[in-house]
């Protein structure tokens, strides 16, 4: 059955000059290696709407998200549903500001209007579409990024060929979900790519997409340049790119390339099988779900406390110096000042809990769209796709605004860098959970509306 199908793309490129976002230290972008775009894809089947909108930016508050929805009036209702989210790339503008990244301000200021322009833009540039569902996995290119080790702990990022790890402390999805759109013609004009992996294979601080760059080029060598690549990150909470048993991983920018090729093979590949879909009409269902904050206990506080005298030049000598005996260091690393900086400002919040923007779409009743606003841990996906009522879940990342990592229960018990509380994981242990079981309940709402 046709649809109507609109795409249009918006430059979110930086100023050189702009605090970058992804690490504990302050960066600024020194070089452009590839653009950085806004991208919509607006589909109208029966009179309803469903547009989905990525950004290739680290992460994009409910501020925004909502302001940019006003200004193109885009709804997040039950008939026409929107669903704006990043793609998570490490060298883009600090749209949030997280560790050493400060808030990029004057170009986030702008960015609702930047991202509405897509929106407006998708919906003048419609063309009559089939739309059709493709399945498929890549593998080699994920891997779950946190490990047990043979004392006991986790840890993530424990090192290539690292004698003391044990196994992986946890599953990856080598599932790539396509929704495809091709014109009366049978020509593809647009897809929409579903995948699971942290972008964070690059480093350093010339402006970049990462991989999801590659794959748009490759699909657009292969199908034409009408040919518009949206990506949208699965659950990649604790997934990246690093093979630590492959001490011969390619790095940088040819990481990103081998990444974003090989996604592009497997998705060309499974485009030509693609299923076309029957009776695609929009169904959408919202929740805000209100999470715990984490509790910065008394020790942790006063840790933070004593970081900060000894990096303050107007520090009294004496106190600097007992400050530093007592946390064993008179230079505190980058990431020991990030955090204790982090752990202050959430002790300031006092236990106010954080409000999840949850919103679920579907296209009929084979295949659904869930939005969460968090870096999702992969097993919260999972959960997720095999409990659904739909054929096809697209479980999709840092949707509708952001806090910070979502891990399963086990998870913060276990410790290590996701779960250390900070902006970047803010959440009481649960909080995963109760998004798992909030998006199960909108999917079963809509589903009972789509048969």
């Amino acid at each position: 059955m046709p649809v109507s199908v609109g795409t249009a793309t918006s430059d979110l490129t930086p100023p050189l000059g702009t605090s970058l976002a992804g690490y504990f230290e302050a960066r600024q972008a020194s070089a452009i290696h590839d653009p950085l775009f806004c991208k919509a894809l607006r589909l109208v089947a029966e009179d309803s709407v469903l547009l989905l909108t990525s950004c290739d930016l680290i992460a994009i508050g409910s501020e925004t998200v909502l302001e940019a929805e006003q200004t193109a009036g885009a709804a997040p209702g039950p008939k026409d549903q929107s669903l704006v989210f990043c793609t998570h790339t490490h060298l883009g503008p600090a749209s949030k500001p997280v560790f050493g990244s400060p808030r990029a301000d004057e170009y986030t200021d702008r960015l609702p209007q930047l991202v509405a322009r897509a929106m407006r833009g998708a919906a003048s540039h419609a063309f009559d579409a089939q739309l059709s569902i493709a399945v498929t996995e890549a593998h080699g290119i994920s891997f779950n990024r946190r490990y047990h080790m043979r004392d006991g702990s986790v840890r993530t990022n424990p090192g290539r060929a690292n004698p003391d790890i044990v196994r992986p402390a946890g599953p990856i999805d080598p599932q790539v979900l396509i929704l495809l759109a091709r014109n009366l013609a049978g020509r593809p004009c647009a897809l929409l790519v579903n995948f699971a992996l942290h972008l964070d294979t690059i480093g350093g601080d010339s402006v970049s997409a990462d991989y999801p760059h590659y794959l748009a080029q490759r699909v657009r060598e292969a199908l034409g340049d009408q040919a518009e690549t949206v990506f949208a990150n699965g659950a990649f909470g604790d997934i990246n790119h690093i093979d630590v048993n492959d001490p011969h991983q390619p790095t940088g920018f040819a990481m990103a390339e081998h990444c974003g090729n090989r996604l592009a093979e497997v998705v060309l590949r499974a485009c030509d099988s693609a299923s076309p879909l029957g009776h695609p009409v929009v169904h959408g269902a919202r929740r805000i779900v209100s999470l715990p904050a984490r509790i910065i206990d008394a020790e942790t506080l006063e840790r933070a406390r004593l970081v900060q005298i000894v990096t303050d030049p107007n520090a009294d000598r004496a106190e600097r110096e007992a400050a530093a005996a007592r946390i064993g260091t008179d230079r505190p690393d980058v990431r020991l000042k990030g955090y204790a900086r982090e752990w202050q400002m959430l002790a300031e919040r006092g236990g106010e809990p954080y409000e999840a923007d949850v919103r679920v779409a579907c296209l009929g009743p084979e295949v659904a769209f869930v939005g969460l606003p968090g870096e999702i841990f992969c097993e919260l996906g999972l959960a997720i796709k095999h409990n659904s009522p739909f054929d096809h879940t697209f479980v999709i990342s840092l949707a509708n605004g952001y806090v910070g990592y979502v891990g399963t229960e086990r998870a913060y018990a276990e410790g290590s860098y996701e779960t250390t509380p900070a902006r970047s994981s803010p959440l009481a242990p649960g909080g995963g959970e109760m998004l798992v079981d909030a998006a199960l309940d909108l999917l079963r709402q809509v589903h009972s509306r789509a048969v």
